[in-house]
């Protein structure tokens, strides 16, 4: 088994240690303990505590610097909304700390998080539940809930449960209008993407073959094989009343000023219903229409064919093979109703024979390069990131459509986003060398018996990559690399760390670069 493979294609970069443990456990015990996260991850929860930042923003229309530490990513809710409901034009730093903040905690955990398998799954699900902190402040201010208290509680857990508790995020219902759904007629936003992004998905959407309920085709429990729009009208009367407790009152609205989720009796729609072909009666129970909606979603077998894929993709190929989506399907049928079922899903998923056939075929999408390259060569992610990874097409929580990012190499390897790449990944290091940041370039370097150009082209590819590069390319980057300096050709490079320290920093920093850019480090 190609093992250092297989890490790279599950964690955010393979580090010594970590393919160690991994071939004393063998992968099926490596696996397990991933996903029970039984490892202690101390270390990087102590790095996350330390986290500080400064950021720039306008307050009276004048710019203004702050230097902050961690002080909104484990706020509670009420702590949030107490800080912002009585400030009319509260200032950007309280608006944007939300968002800011759990993208630094984001990046820190994919960097250093002993717990790999669960990172990358906290990104997977980030994306299909997908809620854009550019949408309003708000949600920016309290984004750091909807990644504790949604995503990371539920990305191992039960799929019925998450979904719920995504329907009930404030971030979700501002995000798809679904805050402001009332009876006649309701907001259809947030019902038609649970639909088509959350649950069953485009591969089952039916509007375009039946014009009638009555004809869609039905499982044997007797729900319709797909939906209509129909169903999703029926579906948004359902979610009417499910908002936000935003403190408005006046002769219509009666809300409490919590910033929760608060369910609003007299926006809703109270007659029957009818989804999926599943008639539903009136003047039911509180909520008990959204309720009875997600039980019908959430248990569908489109459903589990729909996510089953999303997963297989994310972890084996672009386009899996329909006997892994069938089986993980079934697993996930198994245990619609497991407070482990995701769990279970992705336990068959890494230990199936079809990943281990299809290693090395995904590509890393920008943010996935840039934690990649940090776990190799020690760089820690400061606020920039945020606009280097946006220049490589990667909107850090800001992807404005429900649809999240997408995961096909297709997308992310042309001749567009090949260019950006090649800009932003020298940019990032060099950013980083600017401020003084520590790499491991220069120790690791002097520690080398031969600091000839070909040796530290073959030790820093080996770190890497894992492997050395081809002559042709080795060629190119010596080429670049004696560029104004032709006299170092066959030179031990450790001389220069004495008169020129900061000469010899840049020339690792390019090769790295370089060695970064090559086809194979975009693999994983």
């Amino acid at each position: 088994m190609a093992l250092d493979k297989a890490l790279n294609r599950v964690t955010y970069g393979v580090l010594p240690e970590q393919l160690k443990k991994a071939e004393e456990q063998g992968w099926s015990n490596w696996v397990a303990a991933q996903l029970q996260r039984t490892t202690d991850d101390s270390t990087c929860d102590q790095m996350i505590q330390n986290i500080s930042y400064e950021i720039e923003y306008k307050e009276g229309g004048r710019k203004k610097k702050k230097n902050l530490d961690l002080f909104r990513y484990f706020a509670t809710s009420s702590e949030i909304w107490d800080a912002l409901k009585d400030l009319d034009n509260p200032p950007e730093y309280l608006t944007q700390a939300g968002a800011i903040e759990t993208a630094l905690v984001t990046w820190t955990k994919a960097i250093h998080s002993e717990h790999q398998i669960f990172e990358m799954l906290v990104e997977f699900w980030h994306n299909h539940f997908n809620v854009s902190v550019q949408t309003e402040d708000y949600i920016a201010a309290s984004f750091s809930i909807y990644d504790r208290e949604v995503i990371r509680k539920n990305a191992l857990g039960n799929f019925r449960t998450f979904t719920e508790d995504v329907a009930k995020s404030p971030c979700m219902l501002l995000y798809l209008d679904n805050a402001f759904s009332k009876s006649g007629p309701a907001n259809e936003n947030y019902a038609r993407e649970l639909f088509e992004l959350h649950t069953l998905g485009a591969m089952h959407y039916y509007n375009h073959l039946y014009d009638d309920w009555k004809n869609v085709p039905v499982n044997i429990d007797g729900t319709a094989k797909g939906y209509i729009d129909e169903d999703i009208y029926e579906a948004a009367r359902a979610f009417t009343g499910w908002t936000v407790g935003s403190g408005k009152t006046n002769h219509e609205v009666d809300l409490p000023s919590t910033g929760e989720f608060y369910y609003y009796d007299q926006w809703h729609d109270h007659y029957q219903k009818r989804v999926l072909g599943n008639e539903f009666k009136s003047h039911q129970n509180a909520m008990e229409d959204g309720q009875q909606v997600l039980d019908l979603v959430c248990y569908h077998k489109g459903t589990a064919i729909h996510l089953c894929t999303k997963l297989c993709q994310w972890f084996v190929s672009d386009t899996p093979s329909e006997e892994l989506i069938a089986g993980a399907a079934a697993v996930w049928s198994q245990h619609a109703k497991a407070d482990d079922q995701i769990l279970k899903v992705v336990e068959y998923i890494l230990l199936s024979e079809a990943l281990m056939q299809n290693l090395q075929t995904k590509i890393k999408r920008p943010n996935h390069l840039v934690f990649s390259l940090a776990r190799k060569i020690g760089l820690e992610p400061g606020i920039e990131w945020i606009w280097i990874l946006s220049q490589m097409g990667w909107k850090q929580f800001s992807w404005p459509l429900p649809t999240g990012h997408p995961d096909k190499a297709s997308y992310w390897i042309n001749s567009d986003m090949l260019l950006k790449r090649w800009n932003c990944v020298p940019m990032m290091l060099y950013i980083n060398m600017e401020r003084g940041n520590k790499t491991r370039f220069m120790d690791e370097t002097l520690k080398l018996e031969k600091t000839d150009i070909d040796s530290l082209i073959n030790y820093w590819s080996m770190q890497l990559i894992g492997a050395e590069l081809s002559s042709e390319i080795k060629r190119e980057i010596e080429r670049e690399l004696l560029v104004e300096m032709e006299e170092m050709k066959g030179q031990e490079w450790a001389m220069l760390a004495k008169d020129y320290p900061d000469g010899l920093e840049y020339k690792l920093l390019q090769l790295v670069s370089m060695i970064a850019l090559t086809p194979e480090f975009h693999k994983r």
